[in-house]
């Protein structure tokens, strides 16, 4: 525990248990759980249907873009479709369906004039997949860290086309279907009141109710130490499928970060004894405070450290016997 540098979180103990074992081989992870709270605020538009659709009309003339691309228009179209899903009873199945997944593709079934979205998605998925198979076969030489994967014209517009469309169209619907499912009378409940979810375009409206989503739920941790950080490359290539929730680029770069500092006190203390450690210390900062370090053929990365944190990761390289240091000397171990 003492060695612990980073911390990755995932929702569920299976998931948790499995990158562990995945990543023993290069170090012991410790495994633990915490409670995150998080919150969210949303922004609805509170108004009877009627009212609703003439307002975003309205809202939609003064966009003047082509509907496609309009996102008041998707709105509009969410709450007419929602209507008539509730007119004739076809809500029940979204309502019951297990999960967000699966309520979405019972959507597409029961709407169809959201076959084209149903197939936008299909084409979605089609790239992911390619675009995937393409990494994957790549070579290692060719694999650059912050190089972006190469994305066709026609599958850059779908993924706009369909997050646009999840965004303002499909998740609406799903959002209201929620909402009115259980009243005794949800096609009036839906007409006295849309309760319309605009928080990504609420500046674009007045009046709205505000609601604050509180949420307190237990994270599931994996803790890495500084064996895995040496291994860096090897511990990333690990991760590649590992279902957690820290952001993977955040992820990625603290390793660059710790592993750039942890390299240069392993170099630095090659063939030293007993040398001045906060002399020692000044140089491992100064070393990497004054160089650049190329990341790929675009981008090169400009490394800063305090001696604070190069004293902090010598300390973590000690306790597992990767350098010596007794009083004011380190050495070489």
């Amino acid at each position: 525990p003492k060695t612990i540098m980073i911390e990755l979180w995932f929702e569920s103990e299976e998931d948790a248990e499995k990158a562990a074992d995945e990543l023993s081989e290069f170090g012991r992870p410790t495994l633990g759980k915490r409670v995150d709270t998080r919150f969210s605020i949303y922004k609805f538009l509170e108004a009877n249907y009627e009212e609703a659709v003439k307002e975003l009309e309205e809202m939609s003339e003064e966009l003047d873009l082509e509907d496609e691309e309009n996102p008041i228009e998707h709105l509009k179209k969410a709450l007419t479709i929602t209507r008539s899903l509730l007119e004739d009873g076809n809500y029940k199945k979204i309502a019951e369906a297990p999960d967000k997944i699966k309520a979405e593709n019972i959507l597409y079934k029961t709407v169809n004039e959201l076959e084209s979205y149903r197939e936008l998605k299909e084409r979605v998925n089609q790239h992911i997949r390619k675009l995937a198979e393409e990494t994957e076969e790549s070579d290692e030489e060719e694999r650059k860290l912050t190089a972006d994967p190469e994305v066709s014209e026609e599958a850059s517009d779908d993924l706009a086309r369909y997050s646009l469309a999840m965004e303002f169209l499909i998740n609406p619907v799903l959002s209201i279907v929620k909402k009115h499912a259980s009243e005794e009378n949800p096609l009036e409940s839906f007409e006295r009141n849309v309760h319309l979810d605009v928080t990504p375009i609420s500046d674009r409206f007045d009046d709205l109710k505000q609601r604050i989503d509180l949420e307190a739920r237990m994270t599931y941790t994996v803790k890495l130490g500084i064996e895995h950080v040496l291994r860096m490359e090897d511990v990333i290539q690990r991760l590649r499928d590992a279902k957690f929730l820290n952001p993977a680029e955040e992820v990625l770069y603290r390793f660059l970060t710790l592993h750039l500092i942890a390299s240069e006190v392993l170099s630095s203390v090659r063939g030293k004894k007993k040398t001045p450690y906060e002399e020692f210390v000044r140089g491992v900062k100064d070393r990497i405070n004054t160089s650049i370090r190329e990341l790929g053929e675009e981008s090169d990365a400009l490394p800063y450290t305090t001696g604070e944190a190069v004293r902090w990761i010598v300390q973590k390289l000690k306790r597992v016997g990767l350098v010596r240091k007794k009083g004011n000397k380190i050495s070489e171990v």
